[in-house]
């Protein structure tokens, strides 16, 4: 009769496993952060592409992906031992002139960090600058490639009024600032990106 109840018990404990790993997988955890990131159910019917990856700390990475029409901004967390995508941004059409802001984001719990990503159509664009608070971080934005930029940050409002963006020419002018955009003495709230600072 024991042998029977631990029998049972033991095939029980199988069960539960097994429906515990399926319905882990079905909604999308993983043993790696890039099975995780393809997994995502956002993505349309095409096959996202990573072009770019960015490891935040040992338990999350951030990607960036190309999903056909549109770029998709995910990053994976780490639970115990799976991995899982968290769709940043999506419906982003794809522009093929000026420089296109792709997602701003900030993370926080032990990271406490916010990221800009940007993409430059224009050939006259060298670099990205940013100043936050005293910090000024500069990085070269090569034409049709994602520039990741990190901002160091406790305060997820940080990353909404107190950095400054703009896009500069190999002579250091300032092509396009990261703003809203302004129609008269109007701001419209829902067009945020980079304004091309030349008329």
């Amino acid at each position: 009769m024991k042998k029977n109840t631990k029998t049972n018990l033991l095939k029980m404990a199988a069960i539960l496993i097994v429906i515990t790993i399926i319905s882990n997988v079905f909604i999308g955890y993983r043993l790696t952060p890039e099975s995780a990131v393809k997994a995502v159910r956002f993505y349309p019917a095409e096959a996202p592409v990573i072009l770019l990856n960015e490891r935040i700390n040992s338990n999350c990475v951030f990607y960036l992906v190309d999903a056909g029409e549109q770029y998709y901004t995910v990053y994976c967390k780490k639970t115990k031992f799976l991995w899982r995508g968290y769709v940043g941004s999506s419906g982003q059409e794809k522009t093929e002139s000026g420089v296109e802001l792709l997602n701003k984001f900030w993370v926080g719990e032990d990271v406490d960090a916010g990221w800009v990503v940007s993409i430059s159509h224009d050939p006259e664009v060298r670099s990205i600058r940013i100043k936050s608070g005293d910090t000024v971080i500069q990085r070269e934005a090569p034409l049709n490639q994602p520039v990741v930029i990190q901002i160091k940050t406790d305060d997820r409002s940080d990353m909404d009024v107190k950095f400054e963006a703009v896009a500069l020419s190999s002579s250091d002018e300032v092509l396009y600032r990261l703003d809203y955009e302004i129609n008269g003495n109007i701001v419209e709230m829902g067009k945020y990106g980079w304004i091309p600072e030349r008329g």
